[in-house]
């Protein structure tokens, strides 16, 4: 699914609204992602997620960084599964450490779109962004991970 999901949505349907200002874009082609997995418990979820996808689609110039992302999720989703790891949601830490999160990537995410620099310094932040958010991102994931067995 990641190959085909990111050939759709970030190749044709990225490639298609180009004329069409970025950030609606954006917004059209990570909420039709969203919608495309039919789960409502996920639409917020997928959308940031698109938004990231296209992200580092543009800054990369190619789809296949945000293939291998994709992949990566799908595989650390059919891990979880696999070995029946609970994570608590409703822990209060873990709701206010994703706001946090998200407030910081939303910010960041309309910095770097409405920005007005050349391509290149965009592709910078973005990298540098995404570098960092996913840093953090691994090791929140481990940390859970980890506290979860026990």
């Amino acid at each position: 699914p990641a190959i085909f999901e990111e050939v759709f949505f970030r190749g044709f349907l990225l490639t298609q609204l180009s004329k069409v200002k970025f950030l609606y874009a954006v917004i059209l082609i990570s909420l039709s992602f969203s919608l495309y997995h039919c789960s409502l418990a996920q639409l917020i979820y997928q959308f940031i997620y698109g938004v990231g996808l296209i992200l580092l689609c543009k800054c990369s110039g190619s789809i296949i960084p945000s293939i291998i992302s994709h992949f990566l999720n799908n595989f650390i989703v059919l891990i979880v599964e696999y070995f029946k790891i609970k994570i608590n949601l409703l822990n209060p830490l873990i709701i206010i450490l994703g706001i946090i999160l998200l407030a910081i990537f939303f910010i960041l995410s309309l910095k770097i779109i409405q920005s007005k620099k050349e391509d290149e310094d965009i592709k910078d932040n973005v990298s540098s962004y995404l570098l960092f958010g996913g840093g953090i991102a691994m090791i929140i994931c481990l940390v859970l991970a980890i506290f979860s067995v026990f």
